[in-house]
């Protein structure tokens, strides 16, 4: 019997509702709680400030060292928001494309195997072995099929996420570079790594009375 592979209506949704419905739960809920955290710092801030302001004796205190503290609570409290901020993105990015990735080897292997097997050496192949080099595995075993992935329509898009994927696990290195290439508008790569210091500066302009 001839192997194939067919990817009916009924599979292709419950393959594609789960990666529909995680990249709306970052869109519309988890990136909406990182919108206004710089005016959260700056209101910080200046509760900071007013609460010092409150014990000041300008007999034995400095106001700039009240300014600096009350910056100091904002910027602190910036800081960590933008981290976090930063980390879940770039873990939505990273699970997003493993997610992806998983989907496809299972549906092949799955699919292959209700008339067939996977064979290497004389064994039989397991799902926790197969396609284990990711993506250049599955494009080969693709290929079996005569399907070239890399000539689908989509294909720029999912090389994007799994090089955005492979740089956010690995750094710098291949993907890097390739990305580095696809960097137009500064898209991926900021080029004035000095933010948090303009922001700081910033937020010296913020403090009330």
């Amino acid at each position: 019997m001839k192997v194939q592979l067919y990817l009916d209506i009924r599979v292709k949704n419950q393959m594609k509702n789960p990666i529909e419905f995680f990249a709306e739960i970052y869109t519309k809920r988890i990136k909406h709680l990182f919108t206004e955290i710089e005016q959260e710092s700056k209101a910080i801030a200046n509760k900071r400030y007013h609460e010092l302001g409150k014990s000041f004796h300008p007999d034995f205190q400095d106001a700039t060292d009240l300014a600096e503290a009350a910056l100091e609570a904002g910027v602190e409290h910036y800081e960590g928001l933008a981290l976090m901020q930063y980390n879940t993105k770039l873990m939505w990015i990273s699970t997003l494309y493993q997610f992806w990735e998983q989907q496809v080897r299972k549906f092949v292997f799955v699919e292959v195997n209700r008339t067939h097997r996977f064979i290497k050496k004389g064994n039989e192949i397991v799902f926790k072995d197969f396609c284990a080099r990711g993506i250049d595995d599955i494009k080969e075993v693709f290929k079996v099929f005569n399907q070239d992935l890399e000539k689908l329509s989509s294909w720029d898009k999912l090389n994007e996420l799994r090089l955005l994927a492979n740089v956010i696990k690995h750094g710098d290195g291949r993907s890097a570079t390739q990305l580095k290439l696809r960097n137009t508008g500064g898209r991926f790569f900021c080029v004035d790594l000095r933010v948090p210091i303009k922001i700081s500066a910033g937020m010296k302009y913020m403090l009330t009375a």
